[in-house]
């Protein structure tokens, strides 16, 4: 806390000595071809954020929230305030503010913020407006004095972002330096690196969503494999991307990979590094930040070994993060070439699963006698799945030297499937809340059928101990763990949890039948201490068939021989004809018809409880 104060001390006399004083005590803030001014005024009580749209000679207080110790801008379109922890505000015209909602980019620049961290990092950030999208960069560096990195420099240093008129990211290009300036004029734009300037077109940005053809999730972000038009005519080549987010994807330059992109294959994900292969050749190709790459060419009497296979072959191999190193399984067979001849002969290491540490030193190996299909360590327990004479076996060991077949064909699942994300009728649906009651839509998916639905994390580890979520990946996963083929899709984790905040604002109601949460799209609301309800959403949950009867403006809930009718606006209510008056009246909201929820539960036959502790109303049907 004192380093807190100590940096907001530095800095309000920093400003207090570089520009003008106001006539009222404070310090003026002018903002480049800015139409109002603004300042910082003290009042008596604290400090303030204040306007000007003379010039400096009158000033007015700003309303909403501006946090008065901050950065400001002016893009060319509002105003932007970059507060501490990555806490940003905004403004159309530097009167009226807001708080910016959650982004993933805004959520990377929090760990440079020299009010939270160590005082000397760096935390510069650039927003211009063009006319249709923001410019954005970054220059997030760590504290010089550090030794070892922490959390490393900024993902997006040496990229200029582009965003929407809501600061979504749309965009990116990259250079190979710090980008230091950004401009726009007639139509192009610019970026300073090392001195240089480079000029650009929008063709020129890298885009797109989804995941394409094949592709894999480390630790750094997503590399993946799409196949684009030949600039040069002919057929489809393939290109690599890699991103940090899943949504905006940067162009894999400089790879060491010479041969056709079509013989170049991604392998799946490992946990860790990406792998990709040279299927002609039984090369590796290893990066840790899909940018930097090492070349693994094979080598005779090692883990890597194709000796004796005739060329030309078919190469694949599988890595599995284990620990401190990885488990290493190969399938490289000859094809025969063009007349057959040799076809299918095996690889000398097939049959063996291999342990390798980091640096590419074999630990410890195994010969099965089969070809090793695949591997994990889980809970101290190694397990491998050999090709046996009448399909998959696995097998076991607690040393790595003594090993043990089962009865089981596939590896244990321990992946837990991640409640917060259902498939229904085609649809993607996803709950941000303790009590999965309320559900907001993600779009479009299919799940094929015999798959199970995976999420998991696009993660950035910024120390040994801390990781960010940057997107989420949403997979279909066959019985035997494979990813299936063309059902990858990446989620924003910000943009749907903001979505579900807002469209459950809190507190949020409850509703249980019989212990069972029930789901609403429009949740209960209190009013004049009562619960109301979405009239459809229980009486569905209880079987009910609900129609609206426009001759007599009633809602009309039927089930066999039992009708229950409500009047929006009024108390009027009849059960089997019966007038049975509520409390409070039915009303409309959210082009929702809402009903008083005990009345009507009691009409239904159940018994109904409040626990205020869970803001739930526990419904249970009459025994």
């Amino acid at each position: 806390m004192k380093r807190f104060l100590s940096v907001l001390t530095a800095l309000c006399l920093t400003l207090a000595l570089s520009v003008p004083a106001l006539a009222a005590g404070g310090v003026e803030i002018r903002l480049q071809d800015a139409p109002v001014w603004l300042g910082v005024q003290d009042t008596g009580s604290g400090s303030a954020l204040v306007y000007s749209t003379d010039q400096g000679k009158t000033w007015n207080a700003t309303t909403g929230d501006a946090y008065p110790f901050s950065t400001f801008q002016y893009t060319g379109r509002d105003y932007v305030c970059f507060g501490p922890g990555s806490v940003t505000y905004t403004s159309s015209d530097g009167i009226h503010w807001s708080r910016m909602p959650g982004r993933d980019w805004l959520s990377e620049t929090v760990r440079f913020d020299p009010t939270l961290n160590s005082g000397l990092c760096t935390c510069e950030i650039e927003l211009l407006w063009t006319g249709s999208e923001y410019m954005m960069r970054q220059k997030l560096l760590e504290d010089p004095r550090d030794t070892a990195t922490h959390y490393g420099d900024g993902l997006r240093n040496h990229m200029v972002t582009f965003l929407d008129e809501t600061y979504e990211v749309i965009g990116v290009k990259v250079f190979d330096g710090q980008v230091d300036a950004i401009g726009y004029a007639n139509g192009a734009y610019s970026a300073t690196v090392a001195g240089e300037t480079y000029t650009f077109a929008k063709a020129d940005w890298d885009l797109g969503q989804g995941l394409s053809d094949n592709y894999a999730v480390g630790a750094a972000g997503v590399l993946r494999k799409v196949y684009v038009d030949n600039p040069n005519g002919g057929s489809l080549i393939a290109r690599f991307d890699f991103s940090v987010d899943g949504r905006s994807w940067v162009t894999v330059e400089n790879t060491p990979w010479t041969t056709s992109p079509e013989m170049v294959q991604i392998l799946p994900s490992s946990g860790g590094d990406f792998f990709v292969c040279n299927t002609y050749s039984g090369e590796i190709y290893v990066s840790s930040d899909g940018f930097t790459w090492t070349t693994h060419a094979p080598v005779t009497g090692t883990w890597h070994s194709i000796e004796g296979v005739g060329s030309p072959l078919s190469a694949t191999y599988t890595f599995r993060l284990a620990g401190t190193g990885y488990l290493v399984a190969q399938k490289v067979l000859s094809t025969g070439g063009m007349y057959g001849l040799g076809a299918n002969m095996p690889g000398p290491r097939n049959t063996v699963l291999t342990f390798v540490d980091k640096s590419w030193n074999e630990v410890w190996s195994y010969d099965f006698g089969a070809q090793v299909l695949d591997a994990k360590q889980q809970n101290n327990t190694w397990y491998v799945l050999v090709q046996g004479e009448n399909g998959p076996v696995v097998w076991t060991s607690a040393d790595t030297q003594t090993w043990t077949p089962t009865d089981q064909t596939a590896l244990p699942d321990d992946t837990q499937s991640d409640t917060r994300f259902e498939v229904r009728d085609g649809h993607l649906w996803a709950s941000f809340d303790d009590d999965p009651a309320y559900w907001v839509d993600c779009g479009e998916y299919a799940l094929p059928e015999g798959c199970r639905l995976s999420v998991r994390p696009i993660l950035h580890s910024w120390t040994e101990t801390y990781d960010e979520t940057m997107g989420l990946v949403v997979d279909a996963v066959e019985q035997t763990g494979a990813v299936q083929s063309y059902t990858g899709q990446v989620l924003d984790w910000t943009e749907y949890e903001q979505l579900f905040s807002n469209t459950f604002p809190t507190p949020r109601y409850y509703v249980t039948l019989d212990g069972e949460y029930l789901s609403f799209d429009t949740m209960p609301i209190a009013q004049n201490d009562r619960i109301l309800v979405p009239l459809r959403g229980i009486a569905e949950a209880l079987d009910f068939t609900v129609t609206w009867d426009q001759t007599t403006n009633r809602a009309v809930c039927t089930k066999g021989d039992t009708r229950i009718e409500v009047e929006i606006g009024t108390t009027n209510a009849w059960v089997d004809g019966a007038e049975r008056p509520q409390d409070v009246p039915s009303i409309a909201y959210q082009n929702r018809t809402y009903v008083p929820l005990r009345f009507f539960s009691e009409s239904f036959g159940l018994n109904v409880n409040w626990n205020g502790e869970r803001n739930t109303a526990e419904l249970n049907t009459a025994t």
